[in-house]
């Protein structure tokens, strides 16, 4: 079941953990030039996070990049990181997280699923692994922690 993003933000703010003006959206103008410009369909649900708070997610996970004001460079850095370790990122893959640059997620656009699995690399494994089995379980996450980066084996 899909995580309504307006009921998390409502419950982070409820918490004391945000002001609602820590929350700020996207445009749709904006998500389209960023799909233009990536040259990919965006699934449904990252557009979903993307319009309830892809400009500021307030203070979750401060400490690693998933702003929209970083997407469009989050892939390159990734596949760059990828390749130093002998690893090919799919041609398809959209980087939405970097953690000091040694830690990404990312999902796979290509099949056209409105909630796809997520993967990471971090610069000590040999592989990408799954982590998530869809970005909803991310998001739930996301929300949950107070770390700034997912252990392993969540999927």
């Amino acid at each position: 079941m899909s995580v309504s993003f307006d009921d998390l933000i409502k419950a982070h703010i409820e918490q004391g953990r945000a002001v609602a003006e820590d929350f700020r959206r996207c445009t749709e103008a904006e998500i389209a030039r960023l799909e233009d410009r990536m040259g990919l369909q965006l699934p449904g649900r990252f557009k979903d996070y993307l319009r309830a708070m892809g400009r500021s997610p307030a203070n979750i996970l401060a400490g690693s990049d998933i702003r929209f004001g970083c997407l469009h460079l989050l892939t390159g850095e990734a596949r760059e990181e990828l390749n130093l370790n002998g690893v090919l990122l799919p041609a398809d893959a959209f980087a939405f997280f970097a953690h000091q640059g040694y830690d990404y997620m990312y999902f796979l656009t290509a099949d056209g699923k409105d909630d796809p699995p997520v993967h990471r690399f971090h610069i000590d494994w040999e592989a990408p692994r799954q982590v998530f089995a869809a970005f909803n379980d991310y998001v739930r996450w996301m929300f949950a922690s107070t770390a700034e980066i997912p252990p392993d084996g969540l999927a």
